[in-house]
């Protein structure tokens, strides 16, 4: 649909219809050489030209509006885990087979239909996902099919999940039908369901191991099993347990740890007679055995949740002790003593009026303690700059409410792709209003986002000072970040990952080297692949690229992988998949002449989650087809399930788009009016006229 209205009133078209009459009248008034048709048509063009001119005047707009229907949109979720296959390869391929067919009947049907893995890939041909993250898969699809009109999920799986959490716990806006394929039949099976340790203990400690053993499909019979803890291929302790007279069974161990370094643990329980899956008897730990632990030591003006949500980051890094002062409430007596014992001191909301903290603040600047300064509405703003903290405001007494935002280049380590996403989303910070300076460069980690609006003002920043590495949050509140980065995606990530490495970069020493090869993370699974990240500086510490590095993969016995990589500013990590094990390696780069190199070590631990179960849970799928308002089906019933979406069809949606040009930048007009004049032009000419 498309019309015209004007920007002024449309009652002036009138004074132009006699403006243009009046002018054409009077330029062909007078007798001339051609006839008197030809003279009415030279008016009539004249006039038609003049007219447009003057119309255009009054600012006409042409609005167009384009209706666009959108059809259903229906995803068929295909649980391809190997959990699917492993039990039926026959039924496995018949299923893809079947979905095919299905997704052409509904799109005859009027739906537009999408297949999908859990990962999201589309039109998935073979069950080789490593885990099953139901719930995460179902998020997934709902956020990648925002705007468009999502109509129904099918989930098709066999009910089993074992990462994530449960999917009866998801919130979904659009009713999710459930097919459930598999068997539900429980074979006789024994397995090792879960480890629990310490990721970390200390040399020369004992420390438990605990095993959780499930038997299933055993009734009427007892059978003696043995379960085994063995370290580097030797038998450490055994313990017999009768499986059977009941079907869950808990296996404490106490072990030594004699000496450092990653240790891996394989804990074994002895196959049964007549057991249909052994690959789930078999479960591994890898325990880093360290000397002492880095010593964390936070001092609050006042209770606050801010210091919760360090402290609960802060723990989940068992390398790290933590202890909390605050004057008058939770003292540490000699915690002056403390802070020299220290590897990085974190001060909430201080210093403060009161000085009730000034003498730990001086003492942590004095002895060079990397420290970490939380600003909040109880810090004192003009004592920062004499407390260590390089931070001048102009005025005092003011808040404003702030969000935060990555900055694009941050290199001191690496945040999680998803920081922006979820930042835009949490609540704003307290901060203190108003300009301010630094005495000294800065490294910027987020920057201060008021509203849409994205300023050059830093939020949260570390430095270096004589030295010393000091890192600055010039807000309070962040414990609403983690609360609503929680309730978006079920976990911590990006709140975690920001001020535990923070933490983790004021308590490590400055790394001088020019050439770093390290894996991404101490311990990897066997179903992900290892990364090893590669930085090349060169002798103003800016990154180099270019350069091919060679690395040498070392297992437990002795075998040696060469691997070549050269790093690029779009890919600085080497990609590796390995089976579980301990791995030494060795990184060499060859530079003008001479050989740098770096070496570590890291672990991958072994094991096929998608082995440890192949039982299907048909009850699981029955109760999340009912929690979000859908049909539970069975894989005999595909027929039955394309009728129902038959029976009960989705509505289209008409989506309006409107369109505003202004007619002074039509084309077409701007043609119409040189013909015009064109042809009067050439009629002119032909009879003489000029």
């Amino acid at each position: 649909m498309q019309r015209f209205f004007f920007e002024q009133s449309p009652l002036l078209v009138i004074p132009c219809l006699l403006l243009a009459g009046f002018f054409s009248w009077y330029l062909y008034r007078s007798n001339n050489t051609w006839s008197k048709n030809i003279n009415r048509l030279l008016t009539g063009l004249r006039f038609i030209s003049i007219f447009i001119l003057l119309v255009l005047l009054l600012g006409p707009v042409l609005k167009l509006v384009l209706n666009q229907t959108d059809k259903p949109v229906l995803v068929l979720l295909l649980d391809d885990s190997r959990s699917v296959a492993l039990r039926d390869t026959v039924n496995a391929k018949q299923l893809l087979e079947n979905i095919k067919k299905s997704k052409s009947d509904l799109q005859e049907e009027g739906y537009e239909v999408q297949i999908r893995g859990l990962d999201g890939k589309l039109d998935p041909a073979e069950f080789t996902a490593g885990t099953s993250d139901l719930s995460g898969a179902l998020r997934k699809t709902e956020t990648d099919l925002d705007g468009e009109n999502l109509s129904a999920v099918v989930l098709i799986s066999d009910g089993i999940f074992n990462n994530g959490v449960s999917p009866l716990y998801s919130l979904s806006a659009v009713p999710i039908h459930t097919l459930a394929i598999g068997d539900t039949l429980k074979q006789r099976d024994i397995r090792l369901k879960q480890l629990s340790y310490n990721k970390v203990v200390f040399q020369g400690n004992r420390f438990p191991l605990r095993t959780e053993v499930l038997s299933t499909g055993i009734e009427n019979n007892s059978y003696a099993t043995k379960i085994s803890v063995y370290a580097s291929g030797k038998l450490l302790e055994s313990k017999s347990v009768v499986v059977g007279e009941r079907n869950f069974h808990t296996i404490d161990f106490q072990l030594e740890a004699n000496k450092p370094g990653l240790i891996r643990y394989d804990v074994v329980a002895e196959p049964i007679k007549g057991e249909a899956n052994t690959a789930n008897n078999r479960m591994s730990a890898v325990i880093e055995v360290v000397d002492s632990k880095k010593q964390i030591l936070i001092v609050s003006s006042s209770p606050h949740p801010d210091v919760k949500a360090i402290v609960s980051t802060i723990e989940k890094n068992e390398n790290y002790s933590i202890k909390i002062h605050i004057p008058g409430v939770q003292e540490i007596p000699d915690v002056l003593t403390e802070i020299g014992k220290t590897d990085v001191v974190v001060f909430n909301q201080l210093p403060d009026n009161r000085s009730s903290a000034q003498a730990l603040i001086d003492k942590a600047a004095k002895e060079e303690i990397p420290s970490f300064f939380i600003i909040g509405q109880q810090t004192s703003l003009r004592q920062l700059p004499k407390s260590g903290v390089p931070v001048n405001f102009e005025s005092f007494g003011q808040w404003d409410e702030v969000s935060g935002a990555p900055v694009q280049r941050f290199d001191l380590f690496q945040i999680p792709e998803q920081t922006a996403e979820i930042l835009g989303r949490t609540p704003p910070l307290i901060t203190p209003f108003g300009k301010f300076t630094f005495s000294g460069e800065i490294k910027p980690l987020l920057i201060q986002r008021i509203g849409n609006v994205f300023t050059d003002r830093p939020l949260f920043f570390a430095m270096e000072k004589d030295e010393n590495r000091v890192a600055v949050l010039m807000a309070e509140g962040i414990w609403r970040w983690r609360m609503k980065e929680f309730q978006l995606t079920e976990k911590t990530i990006v709140f975690d990952e920001l001020f535990s490495k923070m933490i983790q970069y004021l308590g490590t020493p400055e790394d001088k080297r020019k050439f770093r090869c390290y894996p991404t993370l101490r311990s990897f699974n066997e179903n992900q692949p290892v990364v090893l990240d590669v930085q090349i500086f060169n002798e103003v510490f800016q990154f180099e690229y270019g350069l091919p590095v060679q690395v040498e993969i070392f297992s437990e016995n002795g075998e040696k992988k060469d691997f070549s990589f050269t790093p690029n500013p779009s890919r600085s990590s080497l990609s590796l998949s390995l089976p579980g094990g301990i791995y030494r390696y060795r990184a060499t780069l060859q530079r003008n002449g001479k050989t740098e190199s770096d070496a570590g070590v890291f672990s991958v631990l072994p094991g096929d989650p998608e082995s440890q179960e192949l039982s299907a849970d048909f009850s699981l799928l029955r109760q999340l087809a009912k929690n979000s308002g859908g049909q539970f089906f069975t894989a005999n019933d595909w027929t039955k399930l394309n009728r129902w979406l038959t029976d009960h069809p989705a509505p289209s949606r008409v989506r309006s788009n409107e369109s505003f040009y202004p007619a002074i930048d039509l084309i077409w007009i701007f043609i119409l009016i040189v013909l015009i004049a064109g042809i009067e032009w050439g009629i002119r000419k032909a009879e003489g006229g000029y």
